[in-house]
């Protein structure tokens, strides 16, 4: 029977030292009948251990930001996660360069004073991929970014969704190009690349009185071209559902269509998802994410940019009278179809790229979904 314990070995690398330890006693007699049911029963008994969680939601509301802080907080970030991100900032950051460089050149020339910039990164756009960014080069680029004034007319006139990465990565701009380049924890998880298909993280923790368990996070893309592959995830053993919703972006279009605001297709999303049953028999977390961000836009611009007919006897720039409205449409859509959901929808208020956060969060997911996997089996 050694190539029956090879397989069992090969497929489940994460005993308990008590599951081992059951796995001699029985192996050491009975029949070839009674080994291979009690191997069966050791593999099933692991599987129940095995919490699968699917997060969905619109593009750029988080998802994949989230599971990256989970891989962090939990010392699961490799070198090799770090080297193939090194192209990809790169990319990022000298298209945000080259799109700045143009709408300088071409929409805001010598208006006033403050917009004067040495036109010499004309030569720069004309030849960008075989451009040599010299120090004289590099210099011109940090002089226009240290432009305040041109840089937030071109954010926000140009990409808007965008801001926070881009004031970020533009600030270590000249650090990003050295050659001995190695991105840092905080550029692996604020740079973003649009999710296709779908892909699992498999993340292991101690559960007090419970011992180990495995949490499978499968994140999904978000773009609407993406979204139906969604059924092809949707599972009977997935135990919950995290639905993120990039709160904001509730003043900003949809990239795919720019007449629709971000929040309001999160909305019709989440009425989708609801109306094809992703959420029946499964634990379902909202997530209110980028509330960072929220806090400090709702103050300048109002909620009425996308919720006109929003409450008057509430203030609309105010995030706790704001977040308790929003819930409100959300849990609304679960009413309106009568759900019968296995327990009662947690609503988090969420940033993705604060640790503590996501830390604290996530203790308190695994330990409610370990109590109803026990309550389950």
């Amino acid at each position: 029977m050694s190539w029956l314990r090879n397989a069992f070995k090969s497929k489940n690398q994460t005993h308990s030292s008590e599951e081992k330890e059951e796995t001699k006693t029985h192996h050491n007699g009975g029949d070839s009948n009674h080994e291979i049911n009690q191997y069966m029963a050791i593999a099933e008994k692991m599987q129940k251990k095995i919490i699968r969680i699917l997060l969905l939601g619109p593009g750029d509301s988080g998802k994949t930001t989230i599971v990256k802080q989970l891989k962090n907080i939990h010392g699961k970030i490799t070198a090799n996660d770090m080297e193939i991100m090194i192209p990809l900032i790169r990319n990022v950051v000298t298209s945000w360069l080259k799109m700045l460089l143009e709408y300088v050149i071409n929409e805001i020339p010598n208006k006033n004073d403050d917009y004067k910039i040495d036109l010499n990164l004309k030569q720069l756009l004309s030849d960008y991929e075989n451009a040599e960014l010299t120090d004289s080069v590099l210099e011109q680029i940090v002089n226009l970014w240290n432009n305040q004034k041109t840089v937030d007319a071109f954010v926000n006139d140009k990409v808007p969704e965008m801001a926070d990465n881009i004031y970020y990565f533009m600030s270590r701009f000249k650090v990003i190009m050295k050659t001995d380049y190695v991105p840092n924890v905080e550029d692996y998880l604020r740079i973003r690349a649009r999710s296709t298909g779908y892909y699992s993280e498999r993340i292991s923790k101690q559960i007090p009185n419970a011992g180990e368990y495995i949490f499978e996070f499968t994140d999904v893309g978000g773009q609407k071209s993406e979204r139906k592959k969604w059924m092809k995830v949707l599972s009977d053993d997935i135990s919950a559902v995290l639905f993120v919703v990039a709160i904001s972006d509730y003043d900003n279009k949809c990239f795919e269509d720019k007449d629709v605001f971000r929040i309001h297709d999160a909305l019709n999303l989440f009425r989708d998802v609801v109306e094809k049953k992703f959420f029946d028999n499964k634990s379902v977390f909202l997530f209110f994410n980028k509330y960072d961000l929220f806090c400090k836009k709702i103050q300048k611009i109002p909620i009425t940019a996308s919720f006109p007919h929003f409450p008057n006897d509430k203030n609309p720039n105010d995030a706790e009278d704001v977040t308790q409205f929003l819930e409100e449409q959300f849990l609304a859509v679960l009413d309106s179809k009568n759900k019968d959901l296995r327990n009662k929808v947690h609503v988090h208020l969420t940033t993705a790229l604060d640790s503590n956060n996501i830390e604290k969060l996530f203790g308190g997911i695994t330990m409610d979904l370990v109590l109803q996997n026990l309550q389950n089996i």
